[in-house]
């Protein structure tokens, strides 16, 4: 029974992507508020289909952001869904080029100015640190995972530490997240609800002064003490 939930639950995702293609393509002359209730739309959707209810706990603290770099642990394949559901202002975030080719996927990337890069090469990784910093100075906010892949788990690989360097040349505010239960969309047998904790707003002023070392650091901790462990059925 769960092979066939599970068949179904991707062939309705599947059915629903020339949809949202086509919502995302239509979208790209409204603003960037009601781009980004479309993208929240579609996410919660797609949460529904999956079967995974989403607890956002502090969610105020993402009303009203401007100038800041979103930064959350980085768990499975759906995290992007859940924390656009969670956030209440508009956000881009970086991406791995693969996904620039997906159906709606891609669309969407482009309303809401999706960062892609190539992680494997140097030009790469120079040309997303700099993009990332531009919409930053622009007042943009932007979602980063600085583990850079998937821990597919509880427990959270070490954060890229250069990463951080956009906070510096950006001199943006900081937002650290943490998300639980996220890393199998398929699995029912998971127990908990998706989980959101969104931490108060770091401002620049407060971490200027840290090395991005230090920076990745401190924010990896914050994150870390708040990932919840994942029971099972």
């Amino acid at each position: 029974m769960r092979l066939v939930t599970k068949a179904l639950r991707f062939s309705v995702l599947m059915i629903l992507l020339p949809f949202a293609h086509l919502d995302a393509w239509m979208s790209h002359k409204h603003t960037k508020d009601k781009i980004h209730h479309r993208v929240q739309f579609w996410s919660k959707l797609g949460l529904k289909i999956l079967n995974k209810p989403l607890i956002v706990v502090n969610q105020e603290r993402t009303q009203d952001l401007s100038h800041t770099l979103v930064v959350c642990n980085h768990q499975g394949l759906i995290d992007p869904l859940p924390i656009m559901v969670a956030m209440k202002s508009p956000m881009s975030f970086v991406s791995k080029m693969e996904n620039r080719k997906i159906i709606a996927i891609g669309e969407w990337g482009k309303a809401i100015d999706i960062i892609y890069f190539d992680r494997d090469t140097l030009e790469g990784n120079v040309r997303m640190l700099r993009e990332c910093t531009q919409q930053l100075k622009a007042g943009g906010n932007v979602l980063i995972f600085p583990e850079g892949t998937r821990s597919k788990s509880d427990t959270m690989n070490a954060f890229k530490s250069k990463a951080f360097g956009i906070v510096k040349m950006a001199k943006a505010n900081v937002l650290p997240l943490s998300l639980s239960h996220a890393y199998d969309p398929f699995d029912s047998k998971i127990n908990e609800k998706i989980t959101i904790h969104v931490h108060p707003l770091i401002p620049y002023e407060d971490i200027k002064s840290l090395s991005v070392e230090e920076m990745s650091q401190t924010i990896y901790d914050i994150i870390e003490k708040d990932i919840q462990p994942t029971t099972f059925k």
